[in-house]
This record gives structure tokens, C-alpha cells and sequence, in this order.
């Protein structure tokens, strides 16, 4: 092994590496996986929301993707909101889909197909960051 290659693996394994997976439904679990240094840069951002309300922390999903973490405290339940689904949210853009299609082209319905497709995948995988890309209009 040369230098640059224990370099590069030292800079590999202090970068933030950090997935955080919703539920998928009710009762379900959720899930956070990260290397250590993505899970001190969260427990960093969930002691400034501790002490300042608000925290965030930028980290990288393991496709390289870099995004922030952003972690709020709230003094009462309600301020929390309500929870937020992959299956609603997934169901909610297939209706959201549909609409577009009745208001656009009804004749056009691979979207629709490509929406209901993306939801069984959510259903089964649970994995928000590799649902396939849905069709837009326009692209």
C-alpha cells in the first residue's frame, strides 16, 4: 500500500457517511446507518438543536450524494408535526401523477404506470434514495 493510498483511505473513512430511512408505514421501523464519522457529525447536530433548537450537519449518502442533516427541537408535541410515511408520501405522488395526467394527457398513461411502479418498489425496498426516477413531463 503507498502513501497515497492510506491517504485516500484515511480521507474515505473521516468523510460523513450517513443514510437516515423513514418508516414505511405505521409501526414500522426506521433506520440510521453511518460510519463513525457520520454518526458523531449527527450527534453534533442533535447537540446544537439541544442547546440552540437547531442543528445540521453535512454528511454524504454512500453514492456520494453530499446533504445536510438538519435536526430541530421542539418544546411541545405538536411542534414536532405530523409523521411523514415513504407509502404515503409514494401514494401521494401517484396521485399527484394521476392528476397531471387527467389534467394534461389522458392518452399519456406510461407515467402513471412508472408512478404505481415506483410505489410497489418503495412497498418492497423501503429505500427513498433508490426509487427510480419518475418521467416529467417536459424532460
Amino acid at each position: 500500500m503507498t502513501d497515497s493510498d492510506s491517504t485516500a483511505g484515511q480521507k474515505l473513512a473521516a468523510t460523513p457517511w450517513l443514510h437516515i430511512r423513514s418508516q414505511s408505514t405505521y409501526h414500522f421501523e426506521a433506520n440510521i446507518r453511518g460510519t463513525r464519522a457520520g454518526l458523531l457529525a449527527l450527534r453534533d447536530a442533535i447537540d446544537q438543536a439541544l442547546a440552540k433548537q437547531v442543528g445540521t450537519a453535512p454528511v454524504f449518502a454512500s453514492d456520494g450524494e453530499g446533504y445536510h442533516v438538519s435536526v430541530q427541537r421542539s418544546r411541545t408535541v405538536s411542534g414536532i408535526g405530523r409523521p411523514t410515511y415513504l407509502d404515503e408520501e409514494a401514494r401521494e405522488l401517484l396521485e399527484h401523477e394521476r392528476a397531471t395526467l387527467t389534467r394534461t394527457a389522458r392518452h399519456n398513461y406510461p407515467i402513471e404506470r412508472e408512478a404505481q411502479e415506483a410505489l410497489r418498489w418503495c412497498r418492497a425496498n423501503g429505500d427513498p434514495h433508490k426509487v427510480p426516477r419518475l418521467h416529467r413531463e417536459g424532460e
